[in-house]
């Protein structure tokens, strides 16, 4: 898990490039330890074709969730960094190919509210081949995937996939 809320678009607007330089080194860091604690080498395979769900879990005095334009431009810096290492993302961990729509095909994010000390993010893959996780083996959550729910993989460990989490009514 990811104990850090992703930055929103109104805090990483108009930045000094050095601090935002260490703020994408930043999130790199936490990306590849929580990968790397969930059993997912980054840049072993890149995932050619995929979509990425990230839940966003930020606590907040007035109980206010940022808004979508803020929510999604501030994921730069860690959409970033999941993508192959090159020119545009010097910090990429090569989990996934690459960001445009031929490779990224959906991104989906979800703000959240949660209690003081909870904040997190929670970043989700799922491989569109469907290859992420196969069908029969054991989920960090304990269950074995019935066929039919074996393309999610969550490259933070937060105990359970996508599906299960989903099945379960989290």
């Amino acid at each position: 898990m990811i104990d850090k809320a992703s930055p929103t678009l109104n805090q990483i607007k108009g930045m000094h490039y050095q601090k935002y330089r260490k703020l994408r080194e930043e999130w790199a860091w936490l990306v590849k330890e929580a990968a790397t604690k969930a059993g997912v080498q980054p840049g072993d395979e890149p995932i050619d074709e995929c979509t990425v769900v990230i839940h966003r879990y930020c606590y907040h005095t007035a109980g206010v969730r940022p808004d979508w334009d803020g929510l999604y431009g501030g994921l730069k810096p860690v959409i970033d960094c999941l993508t192959i290492m090159k020119r545009s993302s010097p910090n990429g961990l090569g989990i996934i190919v690459d960001d445009s729509p031929d490779h990224l095909l959906r991104l989906t994010a979800m703000p959240f509210s949660c209690h003081r000390g909870d904040s997190r993010t929670e970043i989700f893959i799922s491989n569109v081949a469907g290859i992420a996780l196969p069908t029969g083996e054991t989920c960090g959550c304990g269950d074995t995937h019935p066929p039919g729910t074996d393309n999610w993989v969550s490259i933070v460990n937060v105990g359970a996939c996508l599906n299960c989490r989903m099945m379960r009514g989290e």
